[in-house]
């Protein structure tokens, strides 16, 4: 027990006066630390730089969909008019009927 224990010392002694071998494993330490660290600040970079792309390429595509779907919303529009437009020519009383059952409705729970 007494040996191990005055082993440990030596060896904390040699490290500690800083000559020989003894500060050589913690510079190798430190080392491969940066060397660790520097891999993963790479990775981390490749990673935003590749998400930059991304999201660029997204964003060159925008004002297309977005006209796109303006062109869709339009043309359903159009037609549910039209769709509307037929039904008021072909039956004007049920439509006045309905037209005005629905404003009734909403005066309704307006009023509360």
């Amino acid at each position: 027990m007494w040996g191990q224990k005055q082993e440990a010392e030596d060896r904390s002694a040699r490290r500690s006066d800083g000559g020989g071998n003894g500060a050589l494993p913690s510079s190798r330490e430190a080392s491969e630390a940066f060397v660790k660290l520097r891999s993963g600040i790479e990775q981390a970079s490749g990673a935003l730089r590749d998400l930059m792309q991304a999201s660029e390429h997204w964003m060159q595509g925008l004002p297309e969909r977005a006209r796109y779907m303006a062109k869709e919303l339009r043309s359903q529009g159009e037609r549910a008019v039209g769709t509307v437009s037929q039904q008021v020519e072909h039956n004007p009383v049920t439509s006045l009927a309905v037209a005005f059952v629905v404003g009734f409705i909403c005066a309704t729970m307006l009023r509360r």
